[in-house]
């Protein structure tokens, strides 16, 4: 794997959960009553929350169940660091 594909396959991987996690908080954020001085930033948690939530799912199921549960991060293959030099 050259250093590029590794750099594109760590970032799809990374910022798909954060896709995952924003998409959650849109469509649970329906009649959520909150403050809104407060909305942006348990918007912005609750985000993250997910997104961290969902990768660590994936990279538990992709290692204890199948390699093929890599799809939900983008990319079914985990990056190679120590190939890319």
């Amino acid at each position: 794997m050259t250093a590029v594909t590794t750099f594109w396959t760590s970032l799809v991987r990374t910022l798909t959960p954060m896709v995952v996690g924003w998409i959650v908080t849109m469509l649970t954020g329906i009649g959520l009553a909150v403050d809104e001085e407060f909305r942006g930033s348990i918007e912005g948690l609750v985000t993250v929350a997910f997104g961290v939530v969902w990768y660590v799912a994936i990279r538990l199921l992709e290692t204890y169940v199948t390699p093929k549960f890599g799809w939900l991060l983008g990319i079914a293959k985990a990056p190679d660091y120590t190939a890319a030099g």
